[in-house]
C-alpha cells in the first residue's frame, strides 16, 4: 500500500512539476538575453476609412518561455453604448528587439460609425492551468473616429469622383446635379462644374 501511494505521488508530482523542469532545462541550454521584457510606444497611422495601422516594438528576453505579443483594441459602435467590441491580434514572441505592425479594421464594417477608445499591446505568457500573465504592456489612448458609409459617400472628393464617372458614362444630368450640389457646398469645385459643362 505504501509503495502504491509513493508511486501515485510520484506520478502526480511529475505532471505538476514537469513544465517547470522543462523550462529549467530549455533555459539552461539556451539562456535568456540580458535585459528586461518590455513593450515600446505605439504609433497609429491611417491607411484609409476602413483601416488604421498600429506599429511599435518590443524586447523579449526569452524568459519565461512561450510568450506571445498581443494587441487589443476596444471600440464602440454608434447607438450601441452598451456594446463594446474587442478585437485581438497576436503572434508568438521572438527573442530580442522586434518591430511589429498590425492592421485595425473598421469595427462597424463601414456601415455604422464607431469609436475606438484605446489600444493595448503586451507580452503575455500562460502556463498550463493558469491565468495569462502580462510580462510587459502599454496602452495607447488615442481615439479613432470611424465614419459610416453615408458620411464617406457624401465627402466632396467622393461626390466629385462619382460625377466624373457619370460624365465618362455620358450621364450628364446626374453629373450636373452632383456638381451643382458640390459647388453649393464648396465653391472651390466650381472649376470642375464648368469643365463638365464644357465637355457636353
Amino acid at each position: 500500500m505504501l509503495v502504491l501511494l509513493l508511486l501515485l505521488g510520484g506520478y502526480l508530482g511529475h505532471d505538476r512539476f514537469r513544465p517547470d523542469i522543462e523550462d529549467w532545462w530549455a533555459l539552461r541550454n539556451d539562456p535568456p538575453l540580458a535585459g528586461e521584457n518590455r513593450v515600446g510606444q505605439l504609433v497609429l497611422q491611417q491607411k484609409d476609412d476602413n483601416m488604421w495601422t498600429v506599429s511599435g516594438e518590443y524586447f523579449y528576453t526569452g524568459k519565461p518561455r512561450h510568450a506571445i505579443f498581443v494587441l487589443e483594441s476596444r471600440s464602440r459602435v454608434a447607438n450601441a453604448k452598451e456594446l463594446a467590441i474587442r478585437m485581438h491580434s497576436y503572434r508568438p514572441a521572438q527573442r530580442g528587439l522586434q518591430k511589429v505592425s498590425f492592421d485595425i479594421v473598421h469595427p462597424g464594417h463601414m456601415y455604422l460609425s464607431a469609436v475606438t477608445e484605446s489600444i493595448n499591446a503586451g507580452l503575455v505568457t500562460q502556463r498550463q492551468n493558469a491565468a495569462p500573465t502580462a510580462l510587459a504592456q502599454v496602452t495607447l489612448a488615442q481615439r479613432i473616429d470611424w465614419p459610416d458609409r453615408a458620411t464617406m459617400n457624401n465627402r466632396p472628393e467622393a461626390v466629385l469622383a462619382r460625377a466624373v464617372e457619370a460624365i465618362e458614362a455620358g450621364q450628364y444630368r446626374d453629373a450636373k446635379a452632383s456638381l451643382e450640389g458640390l459647388v453649393a457646398r464648396d465653391p472651390k469645385f466650381d472649376a470642375a462644374y464648368r469643365s463638365s459643362r464644357a465637355s457636353r
